[in-house]
């Protein structure tokens, strides 16, 4: 393929790509983008369908279901993806998601009994395997270098398409498009990220398959590699301190409203006033997340990945997230927690998300696919069920305060710190193998 003109010079110290790298960056990050839209757009349209049948109070135990409905389709997706050519069983997969979100469709409109809790359950399975999928393939597609270069670009898909996404789809939805509707143009974006995703292997074919005895159990593959255990520990150690510093969030939020209601006179209705004080802050929270995301992955992600390499992308966020809840531990006003968790969640949505990326890059080709839907989509919603029952102990039975919360994700933190120094030395062995 012939290479095109470079980019404009005024973007050589933002990013570091080659020239004729730009068009396969270009189209990843957005197959990324489209992803992350259709995903809000199936989540709003989840909503109304779980409230209007009942389906509420399943969200507790989301997490679990999707879990155990994982347990049997982790393994049968690698037996798969190391039998059928990938450029085949990709554009497969998605066109399944398609014909899913279709039937769902059928079913809304039948209002079949039960439609919002199995759609809640698909949507949490949906949104972790698209995903995990979209950087199997991205890892697949291009070399070790190539991917420490073009991943901070594409990983700009995702920090874009989840600052717009919730817009655009609440812009639909605003509209008077129905859930019927917003079914329609989910599955309209994923045709698209289909498309994005046959032309994208046909740039640039994957690897070849390895022999067939290789181990195709995604489980298993886990199992047995210290650095893929070291990666699903990560990311348990990830969540766990996440979910835990979201309640930090949550409780110092609505402790805040409580004590500015105390304070008002002639409330006519304190729980709406309430209600309005967290809905607002929550308002402004997440728009300072996603413009400090943003800064990050187009101002910083690149030129860390350049100089620190893999190792500084999957410090950052465990550092920063230390210091964030040291803040909090010395002292929890609602201005530090915000700010702290400012700064976490930020470098989450863009640094951290890159270097997620990174990590798969020195892995085998049914490694990228069925480990990272092991680890990406059951370890992460095991981790939901682990963090909401430390969190659960903690509040409930411990009865910790916002501060005892704090001081137990900084320990957490420092165990994270250490394993991401074992990790990163792993992953500096494991490439120099390869």
């Amino acid at each position: 393929m012939a290479d095109l003109t470079p980019a404009p010079r005024r973007w050589h110290r933002v990013v570091d790509l080659h020239p004729g790298e730009w068009p396969i960056a270009i189209l990843l990050a957005l197959d990324l983008f489209v992803v992350l839209v259709a995903y809000y757009v199936l989540k709003t349209a989840r909503e109304p369908l779980v409230l209007a049948t009942g389906g509420a109070e399943m969200k507790s135990y989301a997490a679990a279901v999707q879990a155990l409905v994982l347990v049997p389709l982790v393994p049968m997706y690698g037996r798969l993806v190391a039998r059928v050519r990938r450029e085949r069983f990709v554009p497969a997969v998605i066109a399944v998601f398609i014909v899913c979100v279709g039937l769902f469709a059928i079913a809304a409109g039948l209002r079949a009994p039960g439609i919002g809790i199995a759609f809640y359950v698909w949507v949490g399975i949906f949104s972790l395997a698209v995903v995990a999928q979209f950087w199997s393939v991205a890892n697949d597609v291009l070399t070790e270098e190539q991917g420490k270069r073009i991943f901070p670009v594409v990983a700009s898909g995702a920090t874009i398409g989840a600052a717009s996404g919730a817009r655009i789809a609440s812009w639909l939805f605003d509209a008077g498009l129905g859930v019927i509707a917003l079914f329609g143009v989910a599955a309209a974006l994923l045709a698209l990220h289909l498309v994005c995703t046959v032309v994208a292997m046909r740039l640039h074919p994957p690897t070849p398959h390895a022999e067939h005895h290789e181990e195709t159990n995604g489980f298993l593959l886990v199992w047995k590699s210290p650095y893929l255990r070291a990666i699903a520990l990560m990311m348990l150690i990830a969540n766990l301190v996440n979910t835990v510093g979201e309640y930090v969030l949550g409780r110092t939020a609505v402790e805040s409203a409580e004590a500015a209601l105390a304070l008002a006179e002639g409330v006519a209705d304190p729980r709406a006033f309430v209600e309005a004080r967290v809905g607002a802050f929550y308002g402004e929270f997440f728009f300072q997340v996603n413009v400090v995301a943003i800064a990050l992955q187009l101002l910083v992600a690149s030129s860390l990945v350049r100089f620190l390499g893999t190792r500084g992308a999957i410090a950052a966020l465990p550092i920063v997230a230390l210091g964030s809840y040291a803040m909090i531990a010395a002292g929890a006003t609602l201005a530090i927690v915000r700010a702290a968790k400012v700064a976490e969640n930020a470098t989450d949505y863009s640094i951290m998300n890159t270097g997620r990326a990174l990590l798969w890059l020195p892995t085998t080709p049914i490694e990228k696919y069925s480990a990272k839907q092991a680890i990406d989509a059951f370890f992460v919603r095991a981790g939901d069920v682990l963090a909401a029952a430390v969190v659960f102990v903690g509040a409930e039975v411990i009865e910790l305060g916002v501060e005892g919360f704090a001081a137990l994700n900084v320990a957490l933190c420092g165990a994270w710190l250490v394993l991401v120094a074992s990790l990163a030395k792993k992953h500096d062995a494991l490439s120099r193998a390869r």
